[in-house]
């Protein structure tokens, strides 16, 4: 069995393939030297156009989770993202391919009958440091948000500059993030695709401060939290970015995240599938989660 990609986003996704004139270089993905991004816009087009439909598979994998080897995470974020108002925080958010697999999926699932046409309004406050990122985050977004709103989805959008190494930086996201959560009352914290930077690139221990800082501003029982990344030895090992994160941050909040029977490491899920890829939707590839779910009090 292998996941299809929500339709409304894929033509968004390939339209704007083909109005950056990255179509050729999307179909030249080579699976074992996957690009990571960066900050010029070569970097990003390569990394948008070869691995932005990986990350959007890697978050539907989480939120349908196929297989039922994630725990109640799917539980959680159905519920989340069922209907009211609600903040959804996609750091570092690239090119909002977390947003924009969430919300058409669950647009999907309404459409096909799956989830009941409930009022959502959902802000998302996109944290990332690449303006040509962001720029393709909110134009993405603009262009699927008509697609929503048919399913009674309404989406609002702020985009910030976000270095995760930067106190003032993370402090003027914490603050957009707050303000928000006051209209919302909720907030859904999705931190995805953060290994190679955190880990590869030896960041954690200067990240941590501000990691830190943002996770007790969002806890407070309104408030789940999602550290999605691919399942390499980088997230998923010893001593790897999600057992730090589970030392060094979930732990000291109080928290309340799940463990599951399953092969979880530090509190961590895995899980894996295959899916039809968003340029060439006959081929088959594989994507791979480890999920780390969180539902923080924060303290008493």
């Amino acid at each position: 069995m292998a996941m299809r990609l929500p339709q409304a986003i894929v033509r968004i996704y390939r339209d704007t393939l083909v109005q950056a004139g990255l179509m050729e270089l999307a179909h030249q993905r080579d699976d074992k030297n996957p690009p990571v991004g960066g900050l010029n816009q070569k970097d990003t087009d390569l990394h948008f156009a070869q691995q932005f439909d990986g990350s959007m598979a890697r978050a539907q994998l989480v939120l349908l989770d196929p297989h039922g080897e994630l725990g109640p995470s799917s539980d959680m974020l159905i519920k989340n993202l069922s209907g009211g108002r609600l903040v959804l925080v996609d750091i570092p958010c690239g090119a909002g391919a977390i947003s924009c697999s969430f919300l058409s999926n669950i647009a999907q699932l309404r459409e096909d009958g799956v989830l009941p046409r409930l009022p959502l309004h959902v802000t998302i406050v996109g944290g990332e440091l690449s303006d040509p990122a962001r720029a393709y985050a909110a134009q993405l977004l603009d262009e699927l948000t008509p697609k929503l709103k048919r399913q009674a989805i309404a989406v609002k959008t702020a985009f910030r500059s976000w270095d995760v190494l930067d106190r003032i930086s993370n402090t003027d996201l914490i603050r957009e993030i707050l303000r928000r959560e006051k209209e919302a009352g909720r907030v859904l914290v999705a931190i995805a695709n953060f290994s190679s930077f955190l880990q590869k690139e030896s960041k954690f221990k200067e990240a941590q401060p501000q990691l830190d800082e943002l996770m007790r501003y969002c806890s407070g029982g309104k408030g789940v939290t999602f550290w999605i990344e691919p399942a390499t030895n980088v997230a998923t090992s010893k001593g790897g970015l999600l057992s730090r994160i589970w030392t060094n941050i979930v732990n000291r909040l109080r928290d309340i995240a799940p463990r599951g029977s399953g092969p979880a490491r530090d509190g961590a899920y895995l899980s894996q599938s295959r899916y039809f890829r968003a340029v060439a939707e006959d081929e088959k590839v594989r994507t791979t989660v480890a999920l780390l779910p969180t539902q923080l009090k924060g303290r008493e």
